[in-house]
C-alpha cells in the first residue's frame, strides 16, 4: 500500500504573436493591402496549478514454486482535470518453466494514465492572465476606391 502527492506550479510566457498579425475582411482586401485589423500580443503570462495524487494497493501470491501472481490497483487524480474515474488495475505473472530457478518468463498488464501537459491545458481552462494586447481596427478613408 502506498501513495504519491505532487504539487505542480507552472508559468508560461507566450511569445506566439509578439510580432503581430494582420487580418483582412476579404481576398480583395488582402490583394489591395487593406487590412481590417492588426493585433499584437506581448507579455502574456499564464499560470497553471495541478495537484497530482496517486494511491495504490499491491499484493503477491505464490501458487507454487514455479508460479507467482502479482496484482494490485492504483487510483490517480489530477486537480486540473474533471475526470474522477481513474482506477488502474495491474496484473503480473512470473513462471519458472523448467523449475530450475534459472529461467523466468514474465508477463504484465495494466491500465496506465498519462499526466496532463499543463501547457496544453492552458487553452482549455482559460486561466490566462494577459499583461498586454494591442488591437487596432483599420478604417479605409471614405475616398478609397475600395470603400
Amino acid at each position: 500500500m502506498g501513495g504519491e502527492l505532487q504539487l505542480i506550479r507552472s508559468a508560461f510566457i507566450d511569445l506566439a504573436d509578439a510580432s503581430g498579425t494582420f487580418s483582412f475582411a476579404s481576398t480583395g482586401d488582402y490583394l489591395a493591402n487593406a487590412p481590417s485589423r492588426f493585433r499584437q500580443s506581448f507579455g502574456n503570462i499564464s499560470r497553471q496549478k495541478n495537484t497530482y495524487t496517486g494511491l495504490f494497493v499491491h499484493d503477491e501470491w505464490r501458487a507454487n514454486s514455479r508460479l507467482m501472481l502479482s496484482y494490485g490497483v492504483r487510483y490517480e487524480n489530477e486537480s486540473i482535470l474533471r475526470d474522477r474515474n481513474n482506477w488502474a488495475p495491474r496484473l503480473g505473472v512470473v513462471l519458472d518453466p523448467l523449475g530450475s530457478g534459472k529461467t523466468a518468463v514474465r508477463f504484465g498488464a495494466g491500465v496506465f494514465y498519462n499526466r496532463a501537459l499543463l501547457r496544453m491545458c492552458n487553452g482549455i481552462t482559460s486561466l490566462c492572465s494577459s499583461s498586454g494586447m494591442l488591437t487596432s481596427h483599420c478604417q479605409r478613408p471614405e475616398s478609397s476606391p475600395l470603400a
